[in-house]
């Protein structure tokens, strides 16, 4: 004769995973990639050649070298140092 037993177990169910699978206790957040930033590229420097034979200058002095006696740009360098002048009109 065989018996049977019939039990009655009140309290969660016993898993080895802490939830039952597939079920998962959240989902990830969802991530939203930020537009990508347009810049410009810089314009190119723009360089203004100045006529070195302009002898008006517009700061309103004028660089006299002793040793040669002239005045710049007729004298590219001066080897004691440049004198500042103040300009007079002619």
């Amino acid at each position: 004769m065989a018996r049977t037993h019939v039990g009655v177990f009140i309290g969660p169910p016993i898993y080895s995973y802490p939830y039952p699978y597939p079920y998962y206790p959240y989902a990830p957040a969802p991530y939203y990639y930020a537009p990508p930033v347009m810049v410009a590229p810089p314009s190119p420097p723009v360089y203004i050649q100045q006529d070195p034979t302009d002898t008006q200058d517009q700061g309103g002095n004028w660089y006299y070298c002793r040793s040669s006696r002239a005045y710049y740009p007729y004298v590219k360098t001066c080897p004691e140092g440049w004198q500042t002048v103040p300009a007079r009109p002619r």
